[in-house]
């Protein structure tokens, strides 16, 4: 005993923290949200995420030490430099900030609860530019760790013609039977459609028919911006064609 080192007694054991990636869709292949949870015990955070967040997709962990007790965790998104076509916006202050401290209070409660912090990811549609796949960085500072970057990878899922007259079939349904006789003239009167006449009187006489037609060729080139434009000029359809060309105009 008399021969321990005192400058020995003086060591503080290593505090290694966890930060856990998580990402939420709110409109396919549009929209998500990405989470960042921290704590100390990893297994607890998995079991929170799961209890919390079952329908999020998890990434790859991050551990990390603060590089002062009293230290703070940054998150710098770096959302000025985000590629076209996409927005990163968060829910705090950018760069967002976490303290030891919180995750330390957070670790204690009981159940143990774990803070985090929310950012809005968006494909912005309209772009005639757009990136289908982002690929960002995001930059933690204030941590000693063998990675302080974390790189978020997303791609717009696109749905074709065929999917979007799907989605929307039940409501144009209702809409169409009152303004048939335009749509239809309209509609075969297109560059873009060529049906014989017996088809189109068809068409005229019952909605589903006109629907079936649309439905065989709505993934032809230019069939469904076309479409959308029709519907555009009936003012009880207007708004779902806007919905349509929403979920479509990605490129």
């Amino acid at each position: 005993m008399g021969n321990e080192n005192p400058f020995m007694q003086d060591v503080l054991p290593v505090l290694q923290f966890f930060v856990q990636p998580l990402y939420e869709n709110k409109r396919l292949g549009r929209e998500w949200l990405l989470m960042f949870l921290f704590g100390r015990d990893l297994n607890a955070i998995k079991m929170y995420m799961k209890d919390e967040f079952n329908r999020s997709k998890s990434d790859k962990e991050l551990s990390f030490q603060f590089e002062s007790s009293e230290g703070f965790i940054e998150i710098d998104t770096d959302t000025e430099n985000c590629s076209e076509g996409w927005s990163i916006r968060p829910h705090q202050e950018n760069p967002t900030q976490v303290s030891q401290s919180i995750i330390d209070i957070y670790g204690r409660m009981n159940p143990p609860c774990f803070p985090h912090c929310r950012f809005t990811i968006t494909a912005t549609p309209g772009s005639t530019t757009v990136n289908p796949e982002l690929k960002h960085p995001v930059t933690f500072r204030g941590i000693i760790s063998n990675n302080t970057v974390f790189n978020i990878v997303l791609s717009i899922d696109q749905q074709s013609p065929e999917e979007i007259l799907r989605k929307y079939k039940k409501d144009l349904s209702e809409k169409m039977p009152q303004h048939i006789d335009i749509i239809v003239d309209e509609v075969f009167s297109s560059d873009y459609i060529s049906i014989d006449d017996e088809t189109r009187d068809a068409c005229r006489a019952n909605t589903d028919t006109l629907l079936k037609v649309l439905a065989d060729i709505i993934n032809q080139p230019g069939v469904l911006t076309a479409l959308i434009d029709i519907l555009k000029k009936v003012q009880a359809l207007k708004p779902i064609a806007e919905n349509m060309e929403h979920e479509y105009n990605f490129t």
